[in-house]
């Protein structure tokens, strides 16, 4: 289905109403496509064992034959223990969110847009989706993400953590309280 590589993405996008994000220039290069190209030497043609191989190549045939079930069906379900049915309870903490941004950043990853999909988490104040999101789009995302959030967080621990991460020991010394100078 996907011998003819993006273009064969691009023209399965367009058909599914998505519309891919526009493309990086020329000079900007993907770090973790490197970083794999390398390992799978993929570039240098080099042959690998069949055991090897199969973990290796991902065809997709089993997103299409193994689909998810819905929020809704997994919330009736009943599991069956002993012969027992005991419903399933749903969480209590699941917060409702806006379906509108739900969408929007659910295009954004369907399209390869991780960039817009973690700037519209920041923009919702999903600070976790945003880090998950990140990660899955590369280091220098996820570092800028993360460096965000570290700034905007008001909690100590956590200003401790972002001098830490950033090296910044010497302005975490300086703006630390004096009658706490044994935890700095």
């Amino acid at each position: 289905m996907f011998e003819d590589g993006d273009f064969a993405r691009t023209k399965l996008l367009a058909h599914l109403g998505f519309e891919p994000p526009q493309a990086p220039p020329a000079s900007s290069t993907d770090e973790l496509s490197q970083i794999l190209a390398d390992t799978l030497n993929i570039d240098h043609a080099a042959v690998t064992d069949n055991a090897d191989a199969q973990f290796l190549i991902d065809n997709g045939d089993d997103f299409f034959k193994n689909p998810q079930p819905s929020e809704a069906s997994l919330a009736e379900e009943s599991v069956s223990t002993n012969g027992q049915h005991i419903e399933q309870e749903v969480s209590g903490d699941a917060v409702p969110s806006d379906p509108s941004i739900d969408k929007s950043i659910q295009h954004a990853l369907v399209v390869g847009d991780y960039k817009g999909a973690v700037n519209q988490c920041l923009a919702s104040n999903r600070m976790a989706d945003a880090l998950v999101i990140a990660h899955a789009g590369g280091s220098a995302l996820w570092e800028s993400t993360r460096n965000h959030y570290l700034k905007n967080s008001i909690s100590p621990y956590l200003k401790v953590v972002s001098a830490m991460v950033g090296n910044d020991l010497m302005s975490f010394v300086s703006t630390w309280p004096l009658s706490s100078w044994k935890e700095t």
